[in-house]
């Protein structure tokens, strides 16, 4: 074949690879693979911040109704023992997320191997979902807590 020839790209005998061979495509599905398996990551540690970020808000919103509710003329009746409950448990939720985030253990990726490869995403991804699960339970608990204490409030006023 002389040098001219269009029927190879880059060089190698034509009968040999095609211009878009096995390697080409085992790229293409390793690049998909992994594109969803981090934008499954992104979902997770979005849910992170999401999460970080309305603990404050509940944070602060309790700590102003406590305020308030020391205030009024009949919080003779009102446990401030038993109301503050709910902020140990956002602050837990916060201290605990970030401690999660940032003592996350590292995993070892393997390159050239496809399925190797996207295990190692994958295990990186249910790691970060379990990071959310004590966090997110500790806000709920948390919550429904401030809830009970806000209607407790409400039906004495």
């Amino acid at each position: 074949m002389s040098d001219a020839d269009p029927s190879h790209i880059d060089g190698s005998d034509a009968g040999d690879q095609s211009p878009c061979g096995d390697d080409l495509v085992t790229r293409l599905q390793f690049e998909i693979a992994k594109q969803v398996v981090i934008s499954r990551l992104e979902v997770v540690k979005t849910a992170m911040a999401t999460l970080q970020t309305l603990n404050g808000v509940f944070l602060t919103a309790y700590l102003a109704f406590l305020a308030a509710a020391r205030t009024n003329p009949d919080s003779a009746t009102f446990n401030l023992f038993a109301a503050a409950w709910p902020i140990p448990l956002f602050l837990a939720s916060l201290i605990l997320g970030f401690i999660t985030g940032v003592a996350h253990p590292g995993f070892w990726l393997v390159l050239g191997d496809l399925d190797g490869a996207i295990n190692s995403y994958e295990q990186i991804v249910r790691s970060r979902r379990r990071q959310l699960i004590l966090p997110a339970l500790l806000t709920l608990i948390g919550v429904l807590l401030a809830i009970c204490r806000l209607l407790a409030f409400q039906s004495r006023a």
